[in-house]
């Protein structure tokens, strides 16, 4: 194995990850929220035509959500989905829905505990399924809530990009 200390520049590799904290403040107890990847502290309502800026971030190479943490100050006590939506040329706000994820955390047993880190894992394959995004498309999480707030959350989401595409 070379020594990659010694060499003006590390070896390459195909796949590079990125990492995007995403924070905010929810207080709506359903419906539907985009998480703000690009560093906005308020989500973004629901479906809406308009305010993609807030939300979204462009693919730069074709890649994978391999997974989002979600941390609230509040127990959910409720069903709790979340997905990956995408938006391709000619779109302008991310709507469709590429991958889901879906838990019920309803009763006392179950509820996903105030401060207590959750992890939504998308790994299953790394080049399909439901995870996969294309170069040049608009990314975004939506998180769907039935009834329970986050109130403050702490979100982190990991991307995996392969750099040859």
């Amino acid at each position: 194995m070379p020594n990659t200390f010694t060499k003006a520049r590390p070896e390459e590799s195909r796949f590079y990850y990125s990492f995007i904290s995403a924070n905010f403040y929810n207080t709506a107890t359903s419906g539907t929220i985009f998480v703000p990847l690009n560093g906005y502290i308020i989500e973004q309502a629901g479906d809406t035509t308009t305010g993609g800026e807030y939300i979204g971030l462009i693919a730069p190479y074709n890649g994978i959500l391999v997974k989002v943490m979600i941390r609230s100050e509040n127990s959910i006590r409720h069903t709790l989905k979340c997905e990956l939506v995408t938006a391709s040329d000619n779109t302008e706000v991310p709507a469709t829905s590429v991958g889901e994820i879906e838990n019920d955390f309803s009763g006392l047993g179950n509820a996903l505990t105030d401060d207590t880190t959750y992890t939504y894992d998308f790994t299953g394959t790394l080049d399909s399924g439901v995870n996969t995004f294309s170069k040049g498309q608009v990314l975004a999480v939506r998180f769907e809530i039935g009834g329970s707030a986050f109130g403050d959350a702490y979100c982190m989401t990991v991307w995996k990009y392969d750099v040859t595409t």
